[in-house]
């Protein structure tokens, strides 16, 4: 099993995030930052080598500026699958790729949610589709015009539609006072017994301000993304409340043209910056916690 994780500037064209190599599989999570000072649009897009298809998976995206957007599933990939973004100014947008590979199954086909069956399209192996109210699995490459209940060398049923079941008794009524929903703050810790909705998933994640100051100690449950402006060269101390494999985003901008040089304790491993950051020329850190040591991946964006 291999992992790897890296930053990658999206062009204004399709821009390559991750191919999957031959004889692997692969499953991942990927996030965009917009770096800029104004909003973007993404495009994302997945080709799928069973079918030698690319489709558009998501249209026109707007991220605000100095915000982040994860994609709303876990990817997964089998050899040749690939995975391609589009911005819409360049420079603007920067994925945040994890990706973990592995030996291919001989013995299992994951599923591949395909929607409601439609006969003009073709599936592939392990695509899973709905119809009147029936699930079925595609067994062979290349279905196309096999309508699944009628062609079981083609589709495998997987859930028949049911009877409609009996009315249950009323249940009690919840607790959903405001104490018990969380705040920003508490996603970020990971706070327990809270309650999740929707918008505190982003506000949760805009970007947090770091204080400056000669040693800079992270506390890892204060932010996902945060931003330093460097006005001296720093020491990045050894964090406190890590989450394992919790990963953080770091955006370091200098305060005038003077480069800034950050120091990192040697807990901090990897890909660490050598360059320093201006008011130009920004340093954006991936940091994913691993043990007791934090694995670091970073790029320089030109921010003038």
């Amino acid at each position: 099993m291999a992992f790897k994780s890296r930053p990658i500037v999206i062009g204004t064209s399709d821009t390559l995030i991750y191919e999957c190599p031959a004889s692997l599989e692969a499953a991942g999570k990927i996030s965009v930052s917009n770096v800029s000072g104004t909003a973007a649009t993404l495009t994302v897009k997945f080709y799928d080598a069973s079918t030698a298809q690319t489709v558009t998976v998501i249209a026109g995206q707007s991220i605000a500026a100095n915000s982040s957007f994860a994609l709303p599933s876990p990817p997964s990939w089998e050899q040749g699958d690939a995975i391609y973004m589009q911005a819409s100014a360049g420079s603007a947008l920067v994925a945040l790729a994890t990706i973990t590979e592995s030996g291919l199954s001989p013995s299992a086909v994951g599923f591949i949610p395909s929607g409601a069956y439609a006969a003009g399209t073709t599936y592939g192996v392990g695509a899973l589709v709905s119809l009147d109210g029936a699930s079925y699995l595609s067994r062979v490459a290349g279905n196309l015009g096999n309508n699944p209940p009628a062609s079981p060398a083609q589709w495998q049923l997987v859930s028949a539609k049911g009877n409609p079941g009996q009315d249950g008794e009323d249940g009690a009524d919840g607790d959903l006072t405001s104490a018990n929903f969380a705040s920003d703050a508490q996603m970020r810790s990971a706070a327990a017994s809270r309650l999740v909705t929707a918008d505190k998933i982003e506000t949760a994640s805009a970007w947090v301000t770091i204080a400056y100051g000669a040693t800079i100690t992270l506390n890892w449950d204060s932010f996902i993304n945060g931003v330093a402006t460097l006005t001296g060269n720093p020491t990045f101390a050894a964090p406190t409340s890590l989450q394992d494999g919790v990963e953080r985003c770091l955006l370091l901008k200098g305060n005038n043209a003077t480069e800034r040089v950050p120091a990192f304790n040697t807990v901090f491993k990897g890909d660490l910056p050598e360059d320093g950051a201006t008011s130009t020329q920004w340093l954006l850190l991936t940091l994913k916690p691993s043990g007791s040591d934090i694995l670091v991946s970073h790029i320089v964006v030109d921010a003038s």
